[in-house]
C-alpha cells in the first residue's frame, strides 16, 4: 500500500512538472530575443499599419503632431480607428518615455533626443530614435 501511495504521489508530481514546463517553455524561447530583432520587426508592422490607414482615409496620414497615436474613442487615429492597440513601445530609446512620438518636417531626421519615434512627413516613414534601421541595431544615442 505504500509503495503505491509512492507511485501515485511520483506521477501527480510528474504531471505538475510537464504542464508547468508546457505553459513556460515558450516564455523562455523569446526571453533571449535580441531587442534589435525585435524593434526592426515592430518598425515593419507599425510601418504596414499606418499604410493601411493611409489607405482606409483616403489619402489621408495619421495626425501625429496633433493626435500622436490617438485614443479609443478618436476613430481618425492609428488607436481608435484599430489599426493598433496601445501606442508602440521604442526599447531602443534612452528616454524615458519610449512610446513618445515627434514629427519631423524635414527629409532625412530619422530620430530625435526628445521622442521615441518620428514620423518623417515628407518621406511618410516611420523611424525610431536610437536605432538604425538600415544596420538593423540600436545606436545607444537619441539621435541617429
Amino acid at each position: 500500500m505504500r509503495l503505491s501511495f509512492r507511485l501515485v504521489e511520483a506521477l501527480v508530481a510528474a504531471a505538475m512538472l510537464a504542464a508547468t514546463g508546457s505553459w513556460l517553455a515558450p516564455r523562455w524561447s523569446t526571453a533571449g530575443e535580441p531587442v534589435d530583432a525585435l524593434l526592426t520587426s515592430r518598425l515593419a508592422s507599425l510601418q504596414r499599419r499606418i499604410e493601411r490607414f493611409h489607405e482606409a482615409n483616403g489619402g489621408r496620414w495619421p495626425d501625429f503632431a496633433a493626435r500622436g497615436w490617438g485614443t479609443l474613442t478618436d476613430r481618425g487615429t492609428l488607436i481608435g480607428g484599430g489599426f493598433i492597440e496601445t501606442a508602440p513601445l521604442n526599447p531602443a530609446f534612452p528616454g524615458p518615455d519610449k512610446a513618445s512620438i515627434e514629427v519631423a518636417e524635414r527629409a532625412g531626421v530619422r530620430g530625435s533626443p526628445h521622442a521615441a519615434w518620428v514620423w518623417n512627413v515628407p518621406e511618410c516613414h516611420l523611424y525610431a530614435s536610437g536605432f538604425d534601421e538600415r544596420l538593423g541595431l540600436g545606436t545607444g544615442r537619441p539621435v541617429d
